[in-house]
């Protein structure tokens, strides 16, 4: 589904989240509340915050949430690697693999004429207006074109789970796997 909202609406989602910002992670993503969720308390029964995506996610494996989510693309996209990408879980197929790689090193416009050949490897365009329900057991890894950025509305839900990546030997918290491999997120 694409909804685009106007530069107005966009531009005062953003600066209300400044007001209240959440914890930024290096120089991955800085993020801010729109609304807070609090886990001890029935209501409200989600949280919503503007992600700034500022790269890719590490060449890794994919990631799962604590929560269902919805993000709402706002502005610049993202291509979405999701688990049909897999071989098998925790490994990529060897043919989404190169085209993955491939996509980090091309800006949008290049990228975007492979868009065919990567859904049908499952890897998705999302680009301004794009929007997607995740449960919380869906893994995803995001990469950001070349010289490109994304904001998004990210909404989510009570916490449901633990969040982690997804190896070939299972699901391994979030801590344990970056204590392994050294990576922040």
């Amino acid at each position: 589904m694409r909804l685009p909202l106007p530069a107005v609406v966009i531009d005062w989602l953003i600066r209300r989240s400044r007001r209240s910002p959440y914890p930024n992670i290096g120089n991955y993503m800085e993020r801010g509340w729109l609304l807070r969720c609090d886990r001890k308390k029935a209501w409200p029964p989600f949280g919503a915050r503007i992600h700034h995506v500022l790269r890719s996610d590490h060449d890794r494996a994919l990631h799962d949430h604590p929560w269902w989510n919805l993000s709402w693309v706002l502005r610049g996209g993202y291509w979405e690697v999701t688990s049909a990408a897999e071989a098998r879980p925790g490994v990529l197929r060897p043919e989404a693999a190169r085209l993955i790689e491939l996509l980090g090193t091309l800006d949008t416009a290049a990228g975007l004429a492979h868009a065919t050949e990567a859904a049908r490897l499952g890897v998705f365009w999302r680009g301004p207006g794009a929007m997607v329900r995740r449960s919380a057991a869906t893994a995803h890894r995001l990469v950001v074109p070349k010289g490109g950025e994304a904001w998004s509305l990210f909404v989510m839900g009570k916490k449901s789970q633990w969040w982690g990546f997804i190896t070939p030997e299972g699901k391994m918290y979030w801590r344990a796997y970056l204590r392994r491999y050294g990576r922040e997120v």
